[in-house]
Order: C-alpha cells, then structure tokens, then sequence
C-alpha cells in the first residue's frame, strides 16, 4: 500500500524499491510459521512416543523379573556347591555391596512402578471419562434401531486389549505426524528459496508498470511528471508487473508475483489443484 498523493516519478521509485522487499517479508513471516509448526508437532511426536514407552513398560517389567528370577536361581546353586565353605573379609564385603546394590534398585524399580502406574490409572479415568462422554452423545441421536442395538450384551474389553488399541491409534497419529511434519519442512525449505530468488530479482533492472485487473496500462513511465492522483485512483488496488518485449519488438506485460506454491499450506495445496 502506498501514498499517491505525489508525483509519479518518485512513486514508482517507492515501488521499484520496495514491492520486492514486501514480498521477502511476506515469505519470511510464512517460513516462520511453517517452523514455529515443525516445532509444536516434534513436541506432540515426543509426548506420544512417552505414551507408547508407558504402554510396553509392564511387558518389561515381566520380562525383567523372570530374568531376575533365573539369576536368583543361579545363585542359589551357586550357593549350594559352595555351602560349608566360609567366606573371606573380602568376599563378605563384596556379597554385602552387591545385596545393598540390589536393595537401591529395587526402591528405584518400585518408585517407576508406583509413578506409571499412576499416570496410567490418570489416563485410564480421563479415557473412561471421554467415553461416557461420547455415549451419552451418542444416546441423544440413536432412534429405535440404537436402542434395539443397546439391549445386545456389549463385548466386554481385557485391559490387554485395550492397551493395543490405544497403541494401534497412538502409532496412527504419529504416522500422520511424520508425513505432515516433513510437508511443513519442504515449504519451508520451498521459502527459503523463493526468498533467494526474490532478493536476486529485485536488484535486475526492469521497467515497471501498473495495470488494472481489467488489463489496462497505466502507462506510468510517460506520466512521470504527472500528480499520481490524476493517473490513479485511491482506495483501488493494482497488479504490480513490468514491460517486455517480444521478437516483434512489441511491448507486453508480465505480472510480478511470488508463486503460492510456497505460501499454501498441503491441505490449501489439494484445494489450489482441484479449484
């Protein structure tokens, strides 16, 4: 937007000299927000990824007492072969490190259990809270046919299949989050492109011109002694282009634009390719 109450001439110096820079800062400020985006999603992909660690964690657990339990049976037969045999200074202080080290992990192991346990009886609440919430939902709508569908005997979920279920949705969304959060980084990478571009275009020599959405020249380097009031209109808005020339050495114009490829968002981008 520019002030017309002046000449000409330098009002299209003041084009000329900054519609290129308007057009870096517009690309910028998209590029900013398509990282700002990476970002926040990188954080969601983090927290699900702490969710599914949560989820495996009993399974570990299994596997970490049974392999426990075969090391205390180790050590029991160990303890038989070497029965009747008194222990050194050296070996008793080593057998009471071990038992004291073995004591720390187990408080270290029951406090993790207590803290997962914890947050997934908090998930579990919210979960069955979102569900009452979504049946009570679903009770308004449902017409004869639902309440025949609510007299069947519900199939009843084992906390195991619940746990797949969450896992099977939460690995789903991550899917969807990789393939979004790598659209978002190439229209980033697509800005930063287009900014380079645009930067080296604005210092080519060019003959700008305005034209109507109609098409119509305003013809502005043969008025530049003119009042830009008496040429243009305030309150209208004009495409920006420049003068070319074709093998026939007649005139032509050429808007200046910033392609859009790189300012619409992949969802905008299906929306671009249908209209």
């Amino acid at each position: 937007m520019f002030n017309i109450n002046c000449q000409v001439a330098p009002l299209l110096d003041a084009i000329e000299s900054q519609a290129y820079a308007e057009m870096v800062k517009a690309i910028t400020k998209r590029q900013e927000w398509f990282n700002k985006e990476v970002v926040n999603m990188k954080k969601k992909e983090q927290k699900l990824l702490k969710r599914l660690d949560q989820l495996d964690a009993p399974k570990r657990e299994e596997a970490r007492l049974a392999a426990e339990a075969e090391a205390a049976a180790s050590r029991t037969d160990l303890k038989k072969g070497a029965k009747g045999k008194r222990m050194t200074a050296k070996e008793k202080a080593a057998e009471e490190e071990r038992l004291k080290k073995e004591a720390e992990e187990k408080r270290i192991r029951e406090e993790e259990e207590a803290r997962i346990k914890a947050e997934e009886e908090e998930e579990r609440k919210r979960k069955e809270e979102e569900e009452k919430k979504a049946a009570a939902k679903d009770k308004k709508g449902k017409g004869k046919k639902g309440k025949e569908e609510e007299n069947e005997e519900p199939v009843e979920e084992t906390e195991e299949m619940k746990i797949e279920k969450e896992k099977a949705e939460i690995n789903a969304e991550m899917e969807q989050l990789k393939t979004t959060i790598k659209q978002f980084e190439e229209k980033s990478a697509l800005c930063e492109t287009h900014k380079a571009h645009q930067t080296e275009q604005a210092d080519v020599p060019k003959n700008i011109e305005l034209i109507e959405k109609t098409g119509e020249r305003k013809h502005m380097r043969g008025s530049l002694d003119l009042v830009a009031t008496d040429l243009l209109r305030e309150r209208k808005a004009y495409v920006l282009c420049h003068v070319l020339r074709n093998e026939q050495d007649e005139e032509y114009t050429e808007n200046i634009v910033i392609d859009g490829s790189c300012m619409r968002t992949p969802e905008e981008d299906i929306k671009w390719a249908e209209e």
